[in-house]
């Protein structure tokens, strides 16, 4: 086989590769377009049951309860907010193939598992104050917000440690696991700030 049909056979591979890495990409990116409006969909409808029980309660916080502390929901915002930063960061540093990637992973990582073992404190506190599972439609729906998100926070922890393979060096594949992954997170992160304000907040 002569040199230049060898050459223009690995190119043909190569172009074969880099648009079969294209149309995976685009795939994986429109699957989590789909995860993210199916899940935009899921709050939207708890909001607006939420919006609608507050429009048409007399006085809020309904009786017999008190205002919901903002303390640990606000520490919990931190956290999350601190989370997304250190990944962004991490991304960032990642791609310049700094060491420092590592440490800003982690962290992000740190403050993931942070603000959940802040939402078992605010359970607990929500507990205190008398507000349990069930015990109204007020409670109820407060402890659905948080419990939903928590369950999907859970998956986003779990979607940061199957990234972190991208520690070991770069490839396209892991690029793309990694936008998807970050697009998840900081989803989860705007969320959450919405469920702060939204029900703690006002």
């Amino acid at each position: 086989m002569s040199q230049a049909m060898t050459e223009n056979i690995q190119t043909v591979q190569s172009s074969q590769t880099v648009d079969y890495t294209d149309q995976k990409r685009v795939v994986n990116s429109i699957a989590m377009i789909m995860i993210l409006v199916s899940l935009s969909m899921l709050f939207a409808t708890l909001f607006l049951g939420y919006t609608v029980y507050r429009v048409s309660a007399d006085t809020w916080p309904p009786f017999g309860f008190e205002t919901i502390s903002l303390t640990i929901p606000g520490i919990s915002t931190l956290l999350v907010l601190l989370s997304s930063f250190f990944l962004v960061l991490f991304k960032s540093s990642w791609l310049q193939e700094k060491k420092s990637s590592k440490y800003f992973y982690f962290t992000a990582l740190a403050f993931g598992f942070g603000f959940l073992l802040s939402q078992f404190q605010l359970w607990a506190s929500l507990k205190a104050s008398g507000i349990l599972a069930g015990s109204s439609v007020f409670a109820s729906m407060v402890y659905a917000f948080t419990w939903i998100h928590a369950a999907h926070m859970v998956v986003g922890i779990l979607a940061l440690l199957w990234i972190s393979t991208s520690l070991k060096g770069f490839s396209e594949e892991q690029l793309t696991k990694m936008i998807n992954v970050e697009k998840f997170w900081h989803f989860l992160g705007v969320i959450w700030v919405i469920i702060f304000f939204g029900i703690f907040v006002f």
